[in-house]
Order: structure tokens, then sequence, then C-alpha cells
């Protein structure tokens, strides 16, 4: 019985031993075949809207081959190192990340994520400059004018930000989401200010009063009381019946009336200019259930 037991270890610790051995065959032919192998071309994904591309494909082309310097296609695999590739395209300001590997063809693949920008900031010092959503600045660009958010009265300029610049533009990007999230928002702020305490005051597109919306905490509450503040005190009033509207308060919204006399015919036409931005918000929630029913 004995016997029988030990004999069935050995041939057990031989398959052991034979597997390893097959694993490491393989490995190594995998390795000595990856060595021979040859590239054979390239392809590039550029990931992002298509809307605002701020890298296109010419330049891509440019940084992977070196400005044309660096032949890819002929050369063999072994000789790519990959990590450094990803890091040299990844110093461009406009890639947020890099991706490549050679698929089962050894055609090299080039995935690029681009920054998406969310907000155009102005500074105190008439400076501008984009943010994308992660808070990174980005330089504006020759090709592309992009339909954003806008900031003025940002304290620093692109580089060299203070710890309270980089809480201030995270501010930003907050907002800056929100508002391309909600076409009626973007079609009624015409631009947000950085008052000299890091809060925001909003500037409307129809109407004379000022939005006080104090820092980005809560914004989506926030823009709910305001939307039923135009909804219903100024579809009654008028756009203009009020110099401030203040947010930043809990649970209520404070207005501060205007001291300018206004015409019945002014009146008429603000209360109008409400029922406008109403319709559009109907609109916009009627388009986003439809979308959901559909899902």
């Amino acid at each position: 019985m004995a016997a029988k037991i030990s004999i069935k270890k050995v041939f057990g610790f031989l398959f052991w031993c034979l597997l390893a051995v097959a694993l490491v065959w393989l490995a190594v032919q995998a390795t000595q075949k990856r060595d021979r192998a040859i590239c054979q071309g390239y392809e590039l994904k550029l990931l992002g809207e298509e809307s605002q591309i701020f890298i296109d494909r010419k330049e891509l082309i440019q940084l992977v081959t070196d400005n044309g310097k660096l032949v890819l296609k002929g050369r063999p695999v072994s000789s790519f190192n990959l990590k450094k590739m990803e890091e040299k395209l990844e110093k461009n300001r406009w890639i947020e990340k890099v991706e490549l590997y050679f698929d089962n063809l050894q055609i090299l693949q080039v995935v690029v994520s681009e920054r998406i920008p969310v907000a155009r900031v102005f500074t105190q010092n008439g400076k501008s400059f984009y943010l994308d959503s992660s808070a990174v600045a980005l330089p504006l660009s020759d090709k592309v004018t992009a339909q954003l958010p806008l900031f003025t009265g940002f304290p620093a300029g692109e580089k060299r930000w203070t710890a309270k610049d980089s809480l201030l533009a995270k501010s930003v990007v907050q907002l800056g989401i929100l508002l391309l999230s909600d076409s009626l928002w973007m079609a009624q702020v015409a631009q947000a200010d950085i008052t000299a305490t890091g809060e925001f005051e909003l500037l409307p597109t129809m109407g004379r009063h000022v939005i006080e919306l104090g820092d980005a905490s809560g914004l989506e509450q926030k823009f709910r009381k305001l939307r039923i503040f135009y909804q219903k005190v100024l579809a009654a009033k008028g756009l203009d019946a009020y110099e401030r509207i203040k947010l930043q308060y809990k649970n209520q919204v404070v207005g501060v009336k205007s001291p300018l006399p206004f015409t019945k015919q002014d009146s008429l036409q603000a209360i109008r200019n409400v029922e406008e931005l109403i319709r559009q918000s109907h609109q916009q929630i009627d388009t986003q259930q439809l979308k959901t029913d559909n899902l």
C-alpha cells in the first residue's frame, strides 16, 4: 500500500515538472517569436468629442514618427520602447493619456485620449486659456474655438498656481460642467465673474440682474432654486424686477429689487422673455424624458 502511494507521488511530481518545463518552453518560444516579429505599420485612434478636436491626425502622426524621422514599419518589434514612446507623447498638453501596443498582426496600435476643455478662463490681466475636466490649464488653439462657459477674473495665468488657485480652478470646472450639461443655462448665462473672495456672480443673457451664486458647493440645488424663481417669481414680475438674485443661502432665494423704473412695455417684454426661458426649460425636460424612455 505504501509503495502504491509512493509511486503516485513520483508520477505526480514528474507530471508537474513536465508541465513546468512545457510552460517555460512555450514562454521562450513566444519570446523568440516576438523578438523575430517585424512591425507591419501603425494605426491611430483619437478618442474625444469629434466637434472639439484640438490635436488632429496629422499632428499626431508627426508626434509618433518624430516629424517623419522615425520609420516604424519594418523595424523589429523588440526594438520598440513603448513606455518611453507613451511618455513622450503625453508631454503634449492636449494629450491626456496614450496607450501603445502591438496587435496579433504586429501593427502598432496608438490610442490617444484627448483633453476636452470645459471652461474658457480670462485672468485679471486679460490673458485667456482653457480648463479641462481635470482642472488642467490648456492653451488656446488656432484650429478650433470651443463654445464653452466663460469665466472672468481668475487671479493667475496658465502656470505657477498656488494651492488656492488650484482649488478655485476645480470650482470653475464644476460650474463649467454643470452649465455645459444644461442647454437652458448655457443659453442664459453669458459669463461667470469670479469675485475677490473666490465666489461666482453670473451675468445673464436676458435680464439686467446679477445672480450671486456663492461658491461651487451645492450647485445643482442652487440652479434648481434659480429655475423655480424664474418660473414662479420672474414670470409674474419680469426679468428686470430684481437687481440681484442671491442663491448662496440655504433653502431660500433672496431677491434685491431693482431701483430702476420700468414702463409697461418693458415689463411685458421681460415677462415674454421669462416665458421663453420656461418654454426652453420644459422642452429640454421633455427631450430628456424621451431619451430616457427610449433606453
